[in-house]
Protein backbone atom coordinates (compact mmCIF):
# COMPACT_ATOMS: atom_id res chain seq x y z
CA UNK A 1 0.00 0.00 0.00
CA UNK A 2 2.95 2.32 -0.37
CA UNK A 3 1.25 3.61 -3.53
CA UNK A 4 -1.51 5.32 -1.54
CA UNK A 5 -1.70 8.80 -3.14
CA UNK A 6 -0.63 11.97 -1.41
CA UNK A 7 -4.19 13.28 -1.77
CA UNK A 8 -5.17 10.59 0.73
CA UNK A 9 -3.74 10.58 4.24
CA UNK A 10 -0.43 8.75 4.48
CA UNK A 11 -0.43 5.07 5.45
CA UNK A 12 1.16 3.74 8.61
CA UNK A 13 1.83 0.09 9.37
CA UNK A 14 0.95 -1.93 12.42
CA UNK A 15 3.33 -1.36 15.30
CA UNK A 16 4.22 2.18 14.27
CA UNK A 17 3.38 4.77 16.89
CA UNK A 18 2.30 8.14 15.38
CA UNK A 19 3.67 11.01 17.36
CA UNK A 20 1.24 13.19 19.32
CA UNK A 21 1.52 16.96 19.62
CA UNK A 22 3.06 18.26 22.80
CA UNK A 23 0.80 20.61 24.74
CA UNK A 24 2.47 23.09 27.07
CA UNK A 25 0.71 23.33 30.43
CA UNK A 26 0.93 26.76 32.05
CA UNK A 27 1.77 27.14 35.72
CA UNK A 28 -1.59 27.38 37.51
CA UNK A 29 -0.06 29.53 40.21
CA UNK A 30 0.60 32.26 37.61
CA UNK A 31 -3.07 32.69 36.69
CA UNK A 32 -3.47 36.10 38.31
CA UNK A 33 -3.15 39.75 37.40
CA UNK A 34 -2.97 40.50 33.71
CA UNK A 35 -4.83 37.39 32.58
CA UNK A 36 -7.76 38.05 34.89
CA UNK A 37 -7.88 41.68 33.78
CA UNK A 38 -7.71 40.71 30.10
CA UNK A 39 -10.51 38.17 30.43
CA UNK A 40 -12.70 40.69 32.24
CA UNK A 41 -12.11 43.31 29.56
CA UNK A 42 -12.85 40.85 26.76
CA UNK A 43 -16.05 39.65 28.43
CA UNK A 44 -17.23 43.26 28.58
CA UNK A 45 -16.53 43.99 24.94
CA UNK A 46 -13.25 45.90 25.41
CA UNK A 47 -11.39 43.57 23.08
CA UNK A 48 -8.76 46.07 21.95
CA UNK A 49 -7.43 46.67 25.45
CA UNK A 50 -7.71 42.96 26.24
CA UNK A 51 -5.64 42.11 23.16
CA UNK A 52 -2.89 44.46 24.30
CA UNK A 53 -2.80 42.74 27.68
CA UNK A 54 -2.72 39.33 26.03
CA UNK A 55 0.17 40.57 23.88
CA UNK A 56 2.09 41.41 27.04
CA UNK A 57 1.40 37.91 28.33
CA UNK A 58 2.65 36.34 25.12
CA UNK A 59 5.65 38.53 24.21
CA UNK A 60 7.81 37.55 27.17
CA UNK A 61 7.03 40.49 29.44
CA UNK A 62 5.17 38.20 31.84
CA UNK A 63 6.21 34.55 31.37
CA UNK A 64 5.28 34.64 27.69
CA UNK A 65 6.05 30.98 26.99
CA UNK A 66 3.49 29.93 29.59
CA UNK A 67 0.80 32.43 28.68
CA UNK A 68 0.59 32.17 24.91
CA UNK A 69 -1.61 29.09 24.86
CA UNK A 70 -4.02 30.45 27.46
CA UNK A 71 -4.33 33.79 25.67
CA UNK A 72 -5.06 32.02 22.37
CA UNK A 73 -7.67 29.81 24.01
CA UNK A 74 -9.40 32.82 25.57
CA UNK A 75 -9.50 34.67 22.26
CA UNK A 76 -10.83 31.60 20.40
CA UNK A 77 -13.53 31.04 23.00
CA UNK A 78 -14.59 34.66 22.80
CA UNK A 79 -14.72 34.57 19.00
CA UNK A 80 -16.70 31.33 19.02
CA UNK A 81 -19.20 32.85 21.44
CA UNK A 82 -19.47 35.97 19.27
CA UNK A 83 -20.12 33.89 16.13
CA UNK A 84 -22.75 31.87 17.96
CA UNK A 85 -24.52 35.02 19.16
CA UNK A 86 -24.47 36.44 15.62
CA UNK A 87 -25.95 33.21 14.29
CA UNK A 88 -28.73 33.13 16.88
CA UNK A 89 -32.02 32.17 15.21
CA UNK A 90 -35.33 31.43 16.96
CA UNK A 91 -35.93 27.70 17.19
CA UNK A 92 -32.28 26.78 16.61
CA UNK A 93 -29.25 26.27 18.81
CA UNK A 94 -26.03 27.68 17.25
CA UNK A 95 -23.14 25.22 17.62
CA UNK A 96 -19.64 26.62 16.86
CA UNK A 97 -17.50 24.07 15.06
CA UNK A 98 -14.78 22.20 16.93
CA UNK A 99 -12.66 22.73 13.81
CA UNK A 100 -11.01 26.15 13.69
CA UNK A 101 -9.64 28.60 11.16
CA UNK A 102 -5.98 29.68 11.46
CA UNK A 103 -7.12 32.81 13.34
CA UNK A 104 -8.92 30.72 15.93
CA UNK A 105 -12.50 31.33 14.77
CA UNK A 106 -14.79 28.32 14.21
CA UNK A 107 -14.79 27.03 10.64
CA UNK A 108 -18.58 27.14 10.71
CA UNK A 109 -21.55 27.51 13.04
CA UNK A 110 -24.17 24.79 12.64
CA UNK A 111 -27.76 25.69 13.47
CA UNK A 112 -29.36 22.65 15.10
CA UNK A 113 -33.08 22.55 15.80
CA UNK A 114 -33.96 22.85 19.46
CA UNK A 115 -36.05 19.68 19.21
CA UNK A 116 -33.02 17.76 17.92
CA UNK A 117 -30.77 18.96 20.74
CA UNK A 118 -33.47 17.93 23.22
CA UNK A 119 -33.07 14.24 22.30
CA UNK A 120 -30.48 12.09 24.07
CA UNK A 121 -28.49 11.48 20.89
CA UNK A 122 -28.70 15.13 19.88
CA UNK A 123 -27.52 16.27 23.31
CA UNK A 124 -24.56 13.87 23.16
CA UNK A 125 -23.55 15.20 19.74
CA UNK A 126 -23.96 18.80 20.92
CA UNK A 127 -21.70 18.10 23.90
CA UNK A 128 -19.11 16.33 21.74
CA UNK A 129 -18.88 19.31 19.40
CA UNK A 130 -18.54 21.90 22.13
CA UNK A 131 -16.37 20.02 24.59
CA UNK A 132 -14.59 17.26 22.70
CA UNK A 133 -12.97 16.37 19.39
CA UNK A 134 -16.20 17.09 17.53
CA UNK A 135 -19.00 15.05 16.00
CA UNK A 136 -17.80 12.47 13.46
CA UNK A 137 -14.20 13.50 14.19
CA UNK A 138 -12.63 10.61 12.23
CA UNK A 139 -14.71 11.46 9.17
CA UNK A 140 -13.83 15.16 9.37
CA UNK A 141 -10.11 14.48 9.81
CA UNK A 142 -10.21 12.23 6.75
CA UNK A 143 -12.04 14.82 4.65
CA UNK A 144 -9.52 17.54 5.53
CA UNK A 145 -6.71 15.28 4.35
CA UNK A 146 -8.41 13.70 1.33
CA UNK A 147 -10.37 16.52 -0.31
CA UNK A 148 -7.97 18.24 -2.71
CA UNK A 149 -10.26 20.37 -4.85
CA UNK A 150 -10.47 17.82 -7.66
CA UNK A 151 -12.73 15.34 -5.87
CA UNK A 152 -16.02 15.80 -4.08
CA UNK A 153 -18.05 14.49 -1.16
CA UNK A 154 -21.50 12.94 -0.95
CA UNK A 155 -23.09 12.62 2.50
CA UNK A 156 -25.84 10.02 2.29
CA UNK A 157 -26.58 10.15 6.04
CA UNK A 158 -25.62 13.69 7.11
CA UNK A 159 -27.76 13.99 10.25
CA UNK A 160 -27.60 17.61 11.40
CA UNK A 161 -24.84 18.34 8.87
CA UNK A 162 -21.52 18.40 10.72
CA UNK A 163 -19.76 16.44 7.96
CA UNK A 164 -21.39 18.52 5.22
CA UNK A 165 -20.14 21.82 6.66
CA UNK A 166 -16.72 20.32 7.42
CA UNK A 167 -16.32 19.31 3.77
CA UNK A 168 -17.67 22.62 2.46
CA UNK A 169 -15.16 24.55 4.57
CA UNK A 170 -12.22 22.18 3.98
CA UNK A 171 -8.79 23.84 3.65
CA UNK A 172 -8.58 22.93 -0.04
CA UNK A 173 -11.40 24.58 -1.96
CA UNK A 174 -13.58 24.52 -3.95
CA UNK A 175 -15.13 21.21 -2.95
CA UNK A 176 -18.35 19.93 -4.51
CA UNK A 177 -20.60 18.60 -1.73
CA UNK A 178 -23.98 16.89 -2.00
CA UNK A 179 -26.10 15.97 1.01
CA UNK A 180 -29.19 13.77 1.09
CA UNK A 181 -31.04 15.49 3.91
CA UNK A 182 -33.99 14.39 6.02
CA UNK A 183 -36.77 16.97 6.24
CA UNK A 184 -36.28 17.64 9.97
CA UNK A 185 -32.71 18.82 9.38
CA UNK A 186 -33.08 20.66 6.08
CA UNK A 187 -34.03 24.14 7.34
CA UNK A 188 -31.20 24.31 9.86
CA UNK A 189 -28.65 22.99 7.37
CA UNK A 190 -29.74 25.45 4.68
CA UNK A 191 -29.36 28.33 7.15
CA UNK A 192 -25.96 27.01 8.26
CA UNK A 193 -24.73 26.74 4.68
CA UNK A 194 -25.79 30.32 4.02
CA UNK A 195 -24.09 31.49 7.22
CA UNK A 196 -20.85 29.82 6.06
CA UNK A 197 -21.20 31.42 2.59
CA UNK A 198 -20.97 27.91 1.15
CA UNK A 199 -24.08 27.91 -1.02
CA UNK A 200 -22.02 27.63 -4.20
CA UNK A 201 -20.35 24.45 -2.95
CA UNK A 202 -23.24 22.48 -1.40
CA UNK A 203 -26.33 20.98 -3.02
CA UNK A 204 -29.11 19.42 -0.96
CA UNK A 205 -31.55 16.76 -2.10
CA UNK A 206 -34.43 14.98 -0.41
CA UNK A 207 -33.81 11.76 1.48
CA UNK A 208 -36.07 9.66 -0.76
CA UNK A 209 -35.79 11.43 -4.09
CA UNK A 210 -32.56 10.18 -5.66
CA UNK A 211 -30.19 7.28 -6.20
CA UNK A 212 -26.44 7.37 -5.80
CA UNK A 213 -26.10 7.13 -9.58
CA UNK A 214 -28.31 10.24 -9.94
CA UNK A 215 -26.15 12.26 -7.54
CA UNK A 216 -22.83 11.15 -9.02
CA UNK A 217 -24.02 11.83 -12.57
CA UNK A 218 -24.97 15.39 -11.60
CA UNK A 219 -21.71 16.15 -9.79
CA UNK A 220 -18.92 18.09 -11.54
CA UNK A 221 -16.29 16.23 -9.51
CA UNK A 222 -14.62 13.37 -11.43
CA UNK A 223 -14.47 11.21 -8.30
CA UNK A 224 -16.33 11.38 -5.01
CA UNK A 225 -15.93 10.18 -1.44
CA UNK A 226 -19.29 8.86 -0.22
CA UNK A 227 -20.38 8.62 3.42
CA UNK A 228 -22.87 5.74 3.48
CA UNK A 229 -23.90 5.80 7.14
CA UNK A 230 -23.68 2.57 9.13
CA UNK A 231 -22.67 -0.87 7.88
CA UNK A 232 -26.32 -1.76 7.38
CA UNK A 233 -26.67 1.13 4.92
CA UNK A 234 -23.80 0.08 2.64
CA UNK A 235 -25.42 -2.70 0.54
CA UNK A 236 -28.55 -0.66 -0.17
CA UNK A 237 -26.50 2.40 -1.12
CA UNK A 238 -24.28 0.46 -3.51
CA UNK A 239 -27.35 -1.12 -5.10
CA UNK A 240 -28.39 2.37 -6.23
CA UNK A 241 -24.88 3.24 -7.45
CA UNK A 242 -23.82 0.39 -9.73
CA UNK A 243 -23.12 2.67 -12.68
CA UNK A 244 -21.02 5.05 -10.57
CA UNK A 245 -18.94 2.18 -9.18
CA UNK A 246 -18.35 0.55 -12.56
CA UNK A 247 -17.50 3.91 -14.13
CA UNK A 248 -14.81 4.48 -11.51
CA UNK A 249 -16.47 7.61 -10.07
CA UNK A 250 -16.41 6.45 -6.42
CA UNK A 251 -13.16 7.28 -4.63
CA UNK A 252 -14.12 5.76 -1.29
CA UNK A 253 -17.08 4.61 0.76
CA UNK A 254 -17.07 5.80 4.38
CA UNK A 255 -19.12 3.87 6.93
CA UNK A 256 -19.35 3.66 10.70
CA UNK A 257 -18.87 0.65 12.93
CA UNK A 258 -19.23 0.14 16.71
CA UNK A 259 -16.04 1.00 18.57
CA UNK A 260 -16.27 -2.16 20.65
CA UNK A 261 -16.68 -4.69 17.84
CA UNK A 262 -15.22 -3.15 14.68
CA UNK A 263 -15.84 -5.42 11.68
CA UNK A 264 -16.88 -8.44 13.76
CA UNK A 265 -20.66 -7.87 13.68
CA UNK A 266 -22.89 -9.51 11.08
CA UNK A 267 -23.86 -6.25 9.33
CA UNK A 268 -20.23 -5.14 9.32
CA UNK A 269 -19.05 -8.42 7.79
CA UNK A 270 -21.69 -8.18 5.07
CA UNK A 271 -20.73 -4.59 4.21
CA UNK A 272 -17.02 -5.42 4.15
CA UNK A 273 -17.63 -8.45 1.94
CA UNK A 274 -19.76 -6.54 -0.56
CA UNK A 275 -17.13 -3.83 -0.86
CA UNK A 276 -14.25 -6.32 -1.04
CA UNK A 277 -15.91 -8.14 -3.93
CA UNK A 278 -15.91 -4.80 -5.76
CA UNK A 279 -12.20 -4.40 -5.05
CA UNK A 280 -12.36 -1.87 -2.20
CA UNK A 281 -9.67 -2.02 0.50
CA UNK A 282 -10.59 -1.16 4.10
CA UNK A 283 -8.68 1.40 6.18
CA UNK A 284 -9.07 3.31 9.43
CA UNK A 285 -8.17 6.93 10.14
CA UNK A 286 -5.47 7.28 12.80
CA UNK A 287 -3.64 10.27 14.23
CA UNK A 288 -0.17 10.75 12.77
CA UNK A 289 2.74 13.13 13.20
CA UNK A 290 1.46 15.35 10.37
CA UNK A 291 -2.28 14.87 10.77
CA UNK A 292 -4.67 12.12 9.74
CA UNK A 293 -3.20 8.92 8.32
CA UNK A 294 -4.63 5.66 7.02
CA UNK A 295 -3.90 2.23 8.47
CA UNK A 296 -5.34 -1.09 7.31
CA UNK A 297 -8.43 -1.51 9.46
CA UNK A 298 -7.32 -4.80 10.97
CA UNK A 299 -3.96 -3.28 11.94
CA UNK A 300 -5.35 -0.06 13.42
CA UNK A 301 -5.71 0.43 17.19
CA UNK A 302 -8.92 -0.81 18.77
CA UNK A 303 -11.79 1.63 19.08
CA UNK A 304 -11.95 2.97 15.52
CA UNK A 305 -15.48 3.88 14.43
CA UNK A 306 -15.01 4.80 10.75
CA UNK A 307 -14.11 2.45 7.90
CA UNK A 308 -12.60 4.10 4.81
CA UNK A 309 -13.11 1.66 1.95
CA UNK A 310 -10.92 2.90 -0.90
CA UNK A 311 -11.79 1.93 -4.46
CA UNK A 312 -9.34 0.37 -6.91
CA UNK A 313 -10.24 3.06 -9.45
CA UNK A 314 -9.14 5.83 -7.12
CA UNK A 315 -5.90 4.10 -6.20
CA UNK A 316 -5.14 3.46 -9.86
CA UNK A 317 -5.83 7.10 -10.74
CA UNK A 318 -3.16 8.20 -8.28
CA UNK A 319 -0.36 5.94 -9.47
CA UNK A 320 2.74 7.71 -10.89
CA UNK A 321 2.42 8.40 -14.59
CA UNK A 322 -1.35 8.03 -14.66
Amino acid sequence: MTAIPMSLPAVVRAGEQPSAPTIARPDAASLLGLEAAALTLMANGMSGTAERLFARLADGAVDGALWEGRATLARETHRADAMAREAATPGFVPVPSAQRQPDGTPRFVLLVGESCVATREGAERFTAELGGAGVDAELRHFLDAALDGSNGFIDWQPGEGYGVLAAATAPCRPVAVVARVASEHRDGLERSIALAAAGDRVALCGADAVTLDDVVAASPAPMLHVRAGSAADVPALLATGRDAVHAGRIASVLWSVPAASGLRGTAEQVAATVLSVLGFAHFAVVAGAEGAELALFGEAPEGQTLVVSVSPAYLASQLPGH
